[in-house]
């Protein structure tokens, strides 16, 4: 039973990005996220993604963006 729980309030940020990185290792993502935090940037969510399931995306959005007209590059790199 959970009697006590801490949390805490942030604003929405004025400026946000976002990103797509590949790494050799779950270890090395892992290393990645920790120097991320150390340098002070405060990440509002961080994804962990196996290479089959950014391969399942990829052939999903060419299904039903087979032109490639949606949002051109922001998710996968662009196919030629």
């Amino acid at each position: 039973m959970i009697v006590e729980a801490t949390v805490r309030l942030v604003g929405i940020s004025e400026e946000f990005a976002s990103a797509i990185a590949a790494f050799p290792s779950v270890n090395a993502a892992s290393r990645a996220v920790s120097e991320i935090i150390r340098c002070g940037i405060d990440p509002a969510a961080l994804e962990l993604l196996a290479t089959e399931c950014m391969d399942l995306m990829q052939k999903i959005k060419d299904l039903f963006d087979p032109k490639g007209i949606l949002n051109p590059g922001k998710m996968f790199p662009i196919h030629k």
